[in-house]
């Protein structure tokens, strides 16, 4: 599903696609990591940052590019997957629960087309290996 939505006071008009599926690795799920879609561009009314949710314990996440609003403005974008214990805060506690390479979009081998029409949200899952 597509969806304009118009702020008031000469906000950007936003046009976002509903964005959701599954993340799985070696085909459980990935329960309580972070995915994240980075535009490959940034294009007018586009996230300057990447697009995240947190997966649920079926590995299920919508994804949102703006705290009000879900969805994420049509594009190409490159996609990584966070799956981890440990805290970032202490770098020497993480332990990766997927291989690392998947943790950063330029090497996680993932990406994303999202276009701009589309009936109800646009489904896409990840199988990592």
């Amino acid at each position: 599903m597509s969806c304009v939505v118009v702020t008031g006071c000469g906000k950007q008009q936003r046009e976002l696609t509903f964005v959701e599926g599954r993340v799985t690795y070696q085909g459980s799920p990935v329960a309580g990591g972070t995915v994240r879609f980075t535009p490959e561009e940034v294009a007018i009314g586009a996230a300057q940052r990447p697009a995240t949710s947190v997966t649920d314990a079926e590995g299920r996440y919508r994804v949102k590019a703006y705290r009000d609003q879900a969805g994420i403005p049509p594009g190409d974008y490159l996609v990584s997957v966070m799956w981890y214990e440990g805290s970032m805060a202490d770098p020497a506690s993480v332990r990766h629960l997927i291989p690392e390479k998947y943790s950063d979009a330029s090497t996680s081998g993932l990406s994303a087309s999202v276009p701009k029409e589309i009936r109800g949200a646009l489904k896409l899952d990840f199988d990592l290996k």
